[in-house]
């Protein structure tokens, strides 16, 4: 496998971490998330967006609930 960098250590790779078991669990995933992004795009309201930065996705999901959800005043405010 290979030897931690810093304690020397031999590096121990878990069932769970296999890449099978990680495709296993991301099909059930797939699976299970199906049905309801289903659901919510026959209702209109689901969104999507990629990217693979937050920083760059998130313009684009606050402006959408800047345009769905009124703002909340906080206490301070009052």
């Amino acid at each position: 496998m290979g030897i931690d960098d810093i304690t020397g250590e031999p590096l121990v790779q878990k069932e769970g971490d296999k890449p099978e078991a990680v495709a296993a669990r991301l099909r059930r995933y797939k699976d299970a998330a199906k049905p309801v992004i289903e659901l919510y795009k026959s209702r209109g309201v689901l969104h999507q967006f990629s990217g693979t930065e937050t920083n760059k996705i998130w313009p684009y999901v606050y402006t959408l609930f800047s345009n769905k959800i009124t703002p909340i005043q906080s206490k301070e405010a009052y």
